[in-house]
Order: C-alpha cells, then structure tokens, then sequence
C-alpha cells in the first residue's frame, strides 16, 4: 500500500464555532422543485433576486423527471470513470484505490483533464435543471448564475421526487469563461460543493433540531458494519479502524455485525443511536445502479428497505440520529422507481444523511469518515460545514475531487451542543 499524509490542514473560513444565541442559519438561496404532472416546476428565492416586489421567481423545466434522472445517472457515470476507475501505467496503476493525495501521482495534464470533464458534466446537468425550460427558468438561471459568482451562498435545495447531487454541478466562476465544451477551461471553485454550504431537505420534519446531544454529552454511536470488508480489502482495512476510532471519542459505541442484532436495535422506532454509521457493501438489485436497495452486514444476510419499514412499525426512529451512509452509492435517494434507504430514514425521522453518489474504495471511506467524525466532534462545528470543508480540502490541496460526491441531505446546521447547556424553546 502507497503511504501518503493525512488530510493536511488547511485554511478555510467557512467553520466558526456557533454563537450561543444563533443555532441555524439562514439560507441565502432556496430552490423548491414540485411535481406538476410529468413536468417538474422550479420556485426561486434568493437574496440577490432584488426588491422588485415579487419575492420569489417561477419556471417550468421541458423535460420530465425521467430525462433529469438519466441525465444524473450519466454524471455519476463519468465520475466512476474519470476518477474511481482513473488507471496509468504501474508503478501508479488506480491512484484512488490507496491514496488520498492523488497530486504527486496523477501528472498535472490528467488532473486538468479529469476536472474539465467533470465541470463539462455539472455544466449540462446545471442546464438541464435551470436552462431548458421556459422564459421564467431561464430567468431564474441568470440570477443563480450571477449570485453563485458574487458570493459564497448556503444553499437549500427542496425536492421530495428528485435526487441530483447538487455538490457535482459546476458554473463558470467568470462570465466570459463560460463551459461550451468537454475540454473548456474550468476554475475549481465552479463547482456548487468547493464554494458553497448545501443542503437537500425532502418533507419537513416539525420535530426537527439542529442540535445532537443537547445535554452535551458525548454521543451515542451504532455502527452497522460488515467486518469481511477487511478481509476482503487487507491493505486498506475500514471497518475495524472505525470501531476504534469511534469507541475512543463517543460516550458509548455499540457494534452490530448481522441482522438481527440491526433488527433489534431499530424495532419499533427504539433506537438509541444519536449517530448510527453503515460500513458495508450495498447494492441496488440491476436496477441501474440508481440507489442501493440492499445491503449485507457480517451474516451476509441481505436488508432491504420493507426490513427496515418493517422493524419500525410504523414509529420514528426516537434519537433522530445523524446517518452516515458510508456505502456504494449509500448517498443516492433513489429515482422515482427505486427509493433508498437514506429516503426511508430521513422520513422517519433521522436528522441528517450523510452518503457518497458514486463508488468509494475502502480507503477513501475510511480516511473521509474518520476525518469527517475528528471535525464533527470538535462542538460547534456544523456538519454542512464540515461538508464543504473537506470537498475543498480534498479537491484543492489533494486534486482529490470525491469530496464532491459527498452528499448531506438536511441538517445543514446540525452540531454537537457544547458541554453542560441544556436546550431551550
């Protein structure tokens, strides 16, 4: 295995502790997507749009849902391709396999190459979702366009029947340096994941609190993970480090490594879990690899989402824990087909989930979490922040660009409560 530093520190404005009196923030761009027959209709907030006395700007996408799903699913294709799957000749051979600094490896020419075709991506899906419409989407793209350029802005994306990650859309930083092809020139900070803080938020969660452990305790963690990954990946072991990491750090790590011990904990909405980890294999049944729709633990009994329904009965999962979805693909909601686990559970109650879009190796996984988990445990650090923190970090210290598949759905200001103060109305 090739050896290489850890995330090395990196200045980054966007992480300040919390003030005591301001737990969330506001968004600074809302975009809600609703379902109008087989057309999607886009409503726009944002602070930039002007006093002109509207408040919010309207436009009806052209294409249905389907076209915007398969357009989603060849964006994660290339990213496999371009970056998991990225091969040169040995001593280098798969450079994400065993590394997180890819820069020393992969020659400045190819690492130009890989981000123009991955900006050349989040260019068309950005098209397709705010462009090709009619006169008021085109609008609505202007403006996005112009606001994304002026600022760093936090971003919440509404939409109950669409999954697009939003963190792998890219426009140009510079009007006259617009994408107009696979090989254009491309500032990294186009892409929405490097600049800006965002959220993808489904049905609203009255009970919801931006706040984990409002007694300032140290958190609950279950860790549902499959212990043969190890054997599997010997080089790059990724579940047993994690048990030690975080049995080290929480109050209290409980460790579930078949089914019925998984069973047990979420029956009936019971789960104590304030923070519950997945390290697995998934998969998604030859449905075209949309979003997992089973996964095995230790036993390699196969989950699938009706387990889950059925173990909770019905009930909400009473801790609303932060999901760490740290699978294949464990951060894809699912098409209008085929839903996801990360779908059910937010919809249950879970506070947040936090998954990759695209295929991870073993060591990629293990070195995001553990770097994730060190900046999450710090109290007052936001997890949307922490997001956006390490998609930087990765892409512009490391010409790592995974970050980027990273996907937070809610919980943008979700944090750790500092020690001894007690949550009030």
């Amino acid at each position: 295995m090739i050896e290489d530093p850890s995330f090395r520190p990196s200045y980054d404005n966007s992480t300040r502790p919390i003030p005591s009196d301001r737990l969330g923030r506001s968004r600074t761009i809302d975009l809600r997507f609703d379902e109008l027959g087989d057309r999607l209709r886009l409503i726009a907030r944002c602070a930039d749009f002007g006093e002109d006395g509207g408040g919010e700007l309207e436009g009806m996408l052209r294409r249905p849902r389907e076209f915007i799903e398969n357009a989603v699913m060849s964006m994660c294709e290339t990213w496999d391709e371009q970056v998991i799957s990225y091969y040169q000749e040995q001593p280098a051979g798969f450079p994400f396999e065993d590394r997180i600094d890819v820069s020393p490896i992969i020659p400045v020419a190819a690492q130009r190459r890989m981000r123009q075709r991955l900006a050349w991506q989040g260019h068309l899906l950005f098209e397709f979702l705010f462009q090709d419409g009619d006169a008021g989407l085109r609008e609505i793209a202007k403006v996005l366009r112009h606001a994304l350029r002026s600022r760093q802005q936090r971003i919440r994306i509404r939409a109950d029947m669409l999954s697009v990650p939003w963190t792998m859309l890219y426009t140009a930083t510079d009007p006259d340096d617009e994408v107009d092809g696979i090989d254009s020139d491309c500032d990294p900070e186009g892409f929405w994941g490097c600049r800006h803080l965002l959220e993808h938020v489904t049905e609203r969660d009255s009970q919801f609190s931006s706040r984990l452990c409002p007694a300032g305790d140290l958190p609950v963690v279950g860790m549902n993970v499959d212990p043969r990954l190890d054997d599997q990946y010997p080089q790059t072991p990724c579940v047993g480090p994690m048990i030690e990491f975080f049995r080290s750090r929480a109050r209290q790590t409980d460790v579930r490594i078949d089914r019925h011990s998984l069973a047990r904990a979420y029956r009936d909405g019971r789960l104590e879990d304030e923070i519950s980890y997945f390290g697995l294999h998934a998969s998604s049944n030859g449905h075209g690899g949309v979003a997992p729709t089973r996964f095995e633990l230790g036993d390699g009994e196969a989950v699938r989402e009706i387990d889950i329904l059925g173990w909770l009965g019905g009930q909400r999962l009473g801790s609303g824990p932060v999901i760490f979805f740290n699978a294949c693909k464990g951060g894809r909601l699912g098409s209008m087909y085929h839903p996801s686990f990360g779908r059910l559970l937010l919809g249950a109650g879970a506070n947040c989930l936090v998954g990759p879009q695209v295929d991870v190796t073993p060591r990629f996984a293990r070195e995001y979490a553990m770097e994730f988990f060190r900046l999450f445990f710090e109290r007052g650090t936001r997890i949307g922040d922490v997001v956006h923190r390490l998609a930087r970090r990765l892409l512009l210290d490391h010409a790592n660009p995974l970050g980027l598949a990273i996907s937070l759905y809610r919980g943008l200001d979700t944090h750790l409560a500092p020690a001894g103060i007690l949550e009030t109305a």
